[in-house]
This record gives structure tokens, sequence and C-alpha cells, in this order.
């Protein structure tokens, strides 16, 4: 089952600040100790991403790559490109749902 390009959006948004927050969590203890490890909830993000790539049935893994390598579509290190060398765009929430369904 594909969820809508909304719907997608939404999800991935939401995960994104979910995130950020998580970060911000991070640099805040590593201020107050600057010897702390790290901050990582780790059961979530292997949650949400099974659920994700299930949803979209994203076979070639795309969201997993959009988010961590791509850094949610920053990177332009990670740009990919059709048989053709024709680059597909893979900057936006939108794109990356275009991606999927190829």
């Amino acid at each position: 089952m594909k969820i809508s390009l909304e719907q997608f959006t939404e999800l991935i948004k939401n995960y994104k600040q979910l995130r950020d927050d998580e970060e911000c969590v991070h640099q805040a203890m590593k201020k107050l100790s600057p010897d702390f490890g790290g901050f990582y909830l780790c059961r979530y993000t292997e949650l949400f991403d099974k659920m994700l790539k299930l949803l979209m049935n994203d076979k070639n893994e795309w969201i997993s790559w959009w988010m961590y390598e791509k850094e949610w579509g920053t990177k332009k290190k990670f740009d990919c490109y059709d048989k053709n060398k024709k680059l597909i765009p893979s900057t936006t929430i939108k794109d990356l749902y275009n991606l999927i369904k190829i």
C-alpha cells in the first residue's frame, strides 16, 4: 500500500523534527558534560524506517538513502542519475516520493 504525497510529506517532516529534537538533547548533554558520549534513540529510528519502507514499498531503500546519505536532500555529492546520465531530482520530499515510484 502506498500512501499519498501529503501523508508521506507529513510523516517525513515529523520524523525530521523528532531527529532535530534528539540532536538538541544531545547537544545540551554535551554542553553539560563535554565527555558525554552521545544521545540516540535507535529503536524509534529503526521502527520508523521499517514502517515507512513498507508503506511505500521502497524496495531500493531510497528513503534511508535520502535521509541519511543525502542528508534530507541537501547533499549534492549523492545526486542520482538515470541510465542516460540525466540528473534525477532528489532534493525535496516530493522528489523522493517520485523517485520511489520509478
